[in-house]
């Protein structure tokens, strides 16, 4: 019991760090592409930041009195929520297009192979009928075959009662 134990035992501990190696990978990889789907929006908002630096070191024309028309030729709304607390509200909504175009993908898969499986079903029947038909003509052959047979056995039997009676009788002078 002790050795079949400590053989289940490493087994069992070898799967496990190979199957928690795996759920980190997994995880990295989530990870990086979340980071990936809020590279545009983060760049924007730190472009956005420098220019607002900028314009708060340099200061602007004061005979501008609006901000648009201070910083209408360069200023980019965003909305900032989630950004610095690494959420990206577009980041579920990506991943639920990578998984609908997965499930779309298999669902074509699934279509082309029910289609295939269809397509090969009838050319086998067709293939089916086909060989019946040559089997009703070879059985109707053989019936008809048969059937000239049994009348020339018919006819040979008949032949054959004539020359046993024939066979029967004497003749004179023998």
């Amino acid at each position: 019991i002790g050795i079949a134990f400590n053989v289940l035992y490493t087994i069992f501990t070898y799967f496990m760090v190979i199957i928690m190696l795996n759920l980190l990978i997994s995880i990295f990889g989530d990870t990086f592409d979340r980071i990936t789907s809020m590279k545009n929006r983060r760049r924007n908002h730190e472009l956005l930041l420098l220019i607002l630096e900028y314009e708060s070191v340099l200061g602007y024309n004061e005979k501008e009195t609006t901000f648009e028309a201070a910083f209408g030729e360069y200023f980019m709304v965003l909305h900032s929520d989630g950004i610095l607390q690494g959420e990206d509200d577009r980041s579920g909504m990506e991943w639920q297009g990578k998984l609908k175009k997965i499930q779309q993908q298999i669902t074509a898969a699934n279509k082309d192979q029910l289609e295939a499986a269809k397509r090969s079903r009838r050319h086998l029947e067709k293939r089916l009928s086909a060989l019946e038909t040559v089997v009703k003509d070879e059985v109707t052959g053989l019936k008809s075959q048969m059937t000239k047979m049994e009348s020339k056995l018919g006819l040979l039997t008949t032949i054959e009662t004539k020359l046993q009676k024939l066979a029967e009788i004497k003749l004179p002078g023998v």
